[in-house]
């Protein structure tokens, strides 16, 4: 949280906890209350935010700029090699896409959308590489908290996506008990058929092919073989 929100979220707190209802009337009409106010807007808008989103684990990837990964007007989004889920959503934080509350050594000024749907909709990978803590092992992210900057969290923040990534996980997960490894350890291509064989798809572009079919997981293999490696 930035210094200046620190300094607005305890000004709020102290008002709350000093100001007694009946109070509350008189204070809207005091000089000083327009500081209140600026202070309670601050906190609100950033509260909107921290209520769709979520702390993100540090992945043994390094991050490079994470909206033109699943940028969708200007360029097409990246296929990762070892895409383990999809997602859909525009990039959506709801109140808080301003430069100083977004992360930017992974974002650019330009990646920030000014309207829904400004920066595109529609298929967007992400790679078992985000799903692997940088130096933990034995531990998994299940849901909204995997490693992604903070602008591309407000695109796989859904359920629907969120539902895929646990997926994922468990899969992870299971093959490393399974095979008594770390989760780092675990093939990724094993990981990927066996969500085909559950007739996931994790192919961005439609193949053709009827859907769940042999066929179908065969030609997701081959775009997943040709996809890019995360760096």
């Amino acid at each position: 949280m930035a210094a200046d929100l620190d300094g607005a979220a305890a000004r709020v707190g102290m008002w709350l906890c000093s100001t007694v209802p009946g109070d509350l009337a008189r204070a809207v009409g005091d000089p000083a209350a327009a500081v209140r106010t600026d202070d309670v807007a601050a906190v609100l808008d950033a509260l909107a935010a921290a209520q769709r989103e979520s702390d993100a684990l540090r992945a043994e990837r390094d991050e490079a700029r994470e909206a033109a990964e699943i940028e969708r007007v200007k360029a097409k989004p990246v296929q990762f090699r070892h895409t383990v889920a999809l997602g859909d959503y525009a990039i959506d934080l709801h109140g808080s896409m301003r430069k100083e509350w977004l992360e930017t050594d992974l974002d650019l000024d330009s990646d920030i959308p000014h309207k829904f749907g400004e920066r595109g909709l529609g298929p967007f990978a992400i790679p078992f590489e985000s799903l692997i803590p940088e130096t933990i092992d034995g531990f998994l992210p299940a849901e909204k908290n995997f490693s992604q900057s903070r602008m591309v969290n407000g695109a796989t923040r859904l359920q629907p996506h969120t539902l895929n990534i646990g997926q994922a996980v468990g899969t992870i997960a299971a093959l490393a008990a399974q095979e008594n490894l770390a989760p780092r350890a675990v093939d990724p291509v094993k990981v990927q058929r066996l969500l085909l064989k559950a007739d996931d798809t994790l192919a961005i572009d439609p193949v053709k092919a009827r859907h769940g079919t042999e066929a179908w997981r065969e030609l997701q293999m081959e775009v997943l073989r040709n996809g890019a490696e995360v760096k």
